[in-house]
């Protein structure tokens, strides 16, 4: 396949002096079968020679996400290239659901490191000032991707209204955005604002009615705040009824936490009333 296109790039840039499209395509399959060093080549050579290719953009910031992997939320050079690239792809075509997934990613990168430092640093989870400004970053990333997600349910519907085969892309986008949506939840929770978290986490199951990890994820931000009496309305109505949360080792944690806190609450407020 990549000597087919070697081949067809030689002739056309005989003809033309430059073949940006075929270097894309090469540039793909090369990195598809494991020469990332050599398909980066090529997709650079795209990008110089044109014509501008969204597809280019994408795989160039896919490339670099991949390399940095773990280490974005303190390699802000190579986030700012990420960021510039995808948003030149979205300059030029606005509806490409994969590149919004990438504020996901960058999002989740620095939610889970910032997370894993605090587990690290402090038991009592507290924030620094450094670190409350990074989740407010992944909070910004989060809205944009949910955004741009809606924008591109909108616009895939309206243009192929006709086409029965639209239904897939719909429903893998629309997979994405309740992902970036649970994830919002997460970061409203590490901040403290747990209300807000409360309403993530319920918009994600009220389009997803079993999702367990959403389950278990909103069970836990009901004992964090220690909001006792919506947690055991949510253990009777919700989580006791969905057999995968019954055998579910983090789900039972947060059932007995749920259970525990409601009990001493109570013992608290009868000791109040015989004072």
């Amino acid at each position: 396949m990549a000597y087919a296109y070697q081949s067809n790039i030689a002739i056309e840039e005989d003809k033309r002096g430059q073949f940006g499209i075929g270097h894309y395509h090469l540039g793909v399959t090369l990195i598809s079968q494991g020469n990332i060093e050599e398909g980066v080549k090529h997709l650079e050579r795209a990008q110089m020679s044109g014509p501008p290719l969204a597809e280019t953009y994408y795989m160039l910031s896919l490339i670099k996400l991949s390399d940095n992997y773990g280490y974005l939320h303190c390699r802000r050079i190579e986030i700012k290239t990420i960021q510039k690239w995808c948003n030149v792809a979205l300059s030029i075509r606005p509806d490409f659901p994969e590149v919004y997934m990438m504020y996901y990613q960058r999002a989740k990168l620095t939610e889970r490191s910032i997370t894993r430092e605090i587990e690290r640093a402090d038991a009592e989870g507290k924030l620094s000032l450094k670190q409350q400004e990074d989740y407010r970053n992944a909070e910004y990333y989060f809205r944009r991707a949910k955004d741009l997600y809606r924008r591109s349910i909108l616009q895939t519907r309206l243009r192929y209204r006709a086409d029965i085969n639209i239904q897939p892309d719909l429903e893998r986008i629309t997979k994405e955005r309740l992902m970036v949506i649970h994830r919002l939840g997460d970061v409203m929770r590490s901040l403290k604002r747990y209300r807000q978290a409360y309403s993530y986490y319920r918009d994600v199951l009220a389009a997803l009615l079993n999702n367990v990890r959403t389950l278990i994820d909103l069970g836990k931000t009901y004992c964090l705040a220690q909001d006792w009496k919506p947690a055991y309305e949510f253990l009777l109505n919700r989580m006791r009824h969905v057999p995968e949360a019954q055998w579910h080792t983090e789900a039972n944690f947060y059932i007995g936490w749920m259970l525990a806190g409601g009990v001493s609450d109570a013992n608290q407020k009868s000791r109040h009333r015989v004072r």
